[in-house]
């Protein structure tokens, strides 16, 4: 009876997830946020069975939390007029975490591992269409709907024309969604390489490696390249032929660097050290910009009322660049620092359980202070792993992990 029931809320979770990372797609031809539908399902499913009221109780704050966004909800309702763009804001916020919460207290034998083996297909066809849309077609032969001025830009141009702007998406809408996408999905594929086999191991490495890269996303080297060198600092310490091998490897990137650019235009803005600076500090677009006017201009007690930011622009801005920050500026000071003590209860309950998955969770974190692309409901499966790990808590006997290594 689990057996049929466990495979059913694969099943569930698997369409969700592709009704999740095809939604541009989708929508494009009349079916928008179907995915919602089965936001529902989902929740339904797991409230079918029986519920943990321990591990409930171990959910309380997270809980909690969700409770608030409510009360913000109704506040954002009925004096901000905030309509769809405030529903929208609190499904983004909230949805994962109530999701993921039943799950870990339904009474099902589902694990991480099992979910992150089962969508993993998914993850790696969603990596090469990115490959696919940057070398071969922008609009993926017209899967996708043109709805961007790149987008538009490059549809009808030959390569040579658009890859010195164009940056791949693949079906999640964004270049920084892709990006991060791939970045957080490389490093799970590489913390749970022993559930793969070796082919589908390489292939999905290769997938999210070269995909991530051709969005031109700074936070995909900066949490690959951080994952790596945390991951395996005593080594590299110890290893002169680690070393070795890394300084040549980075002597030949930078000495080649002109090269990858010529060759890959839209590189250069990851590649070129005074390129990403010149970006950053922007006055106009800049990440310093875009955080120095939230936090001037937001109230700091309630924000400025859910969804006031979420899918459009400030003024002159074009999105927070930070998830902490634009919970700041949609629901205050003491709304993002509750957020932020309820991942510390996920990182320390990863540095109980083994400290690789406390280095990613602290990259899920530090993915969180500098882009807001985590909203983006592609990243459904990375918040089972973040949030399971509030279930350890030093006791590692209810925690719903399969230990790997």
């Amino acid at each position: 009876m689990k057996f049929g029931k466990d495979k059913l809320g694969l099943f569930i979770i698997n369409i969700t997830y592709l009704l999740v990372l095809f939604n541009a797609p989708l929508t494009a031809i009349g079916i928008k946020y179907g995915y919602l539908i089965m936001y529902v399902g989902t929740i339904i499913f797991f409230l079918s069975g029986k519920l943990s009221a321990y591990k409930l109780k171990i959910f309380a704050l997270h809980i909690f939390f969700v409770f608030l966004m409510i009360l913000l909800l109704c506040l954002a309702l009925v004096f901000n007029g905030g309509g769809s763009d405030a529903v929208i804001a609190f499904g983004l916020y909230s949805s994962p975490i109530v999701i993921w919460i039943l799950f870990s207290c339904s009474n099902s034998t589902l694990t991480f591992p099992k979910i992150f083996r089962s969508t993993y297909l998914l993850t790696v066809i969603v990596a090469y269409l990115g490959i696919i849309q940057y070398f071969i077609s922008p609009t993926l032969f017209g899967f996708l709907p043109i709805d961007s001025m790149a987008m538009k830009w490059a549809s009808g141009q030959s390569f040579n024309d658009y890859a010195v702007f164009f940056r791949a998406t693949s079906t999640l809408g964004s270049p920084q969604v892709f990006g991060l996408f791939c970045a957080l999905n490389l490093i799970l594929t590489v913390r749970f390489r022993k559930i793969f086999s070796s082919k589908i191991f390489y292939i999905g490495l290769i997938g999210l490696t070269f995909g991530g890269a051709l969005s031109a996303n700074k936070s995909f080297i900066l949490i690959v390249i951080l994952y790596f060198l945390l991951n395996n600092f005593r080594t590299y310490l110890v290893s002169f032929r680690s070393i070795a091998v890394f300084g040549i490897l980075g002597f030949l990137i930078i000495s080649n660097s002109q090269l990858i650019i010529e060759r890959l235009p839209i590189l250069e803005r990851v590649v070129s050290v005074n390129k990403v600076i010149e970006q950053e500090a922007s006055d106009g677009d800049g990440r310093i910009a875009r955080y120095s006017f939230i936090l001037s201009n937001a109230n700091p007690i309630i924000g400025e009322g859910l969804g006031s930011i979420t899918n459009k622009s400030i003024y002159n801005l074009k999105a927070a660049e930070s998830y902490y920050l634009k919970l700041y500026y949609e629901a205050g000071m003491l709304i993002m620092i509750f957020f932020i003590f309820l991942n510390f209860i996920s990182l320390y309950g990863a540095f109980q359980f083994n400290p690789v998955d406390a280095i990613i969770v602290m990259l899920i974190m530090l993915s969180m202070i500098i882009v807001h692309a985590f909203e983006s409901p592609a990243f459904l499966i990375v918040w089972c792993y973040f949030l399971g790990f509030a279930l350890n808590l030093g006791k590692k006997n209810i925690f719903s992990f399969e230990k790997l290594s």
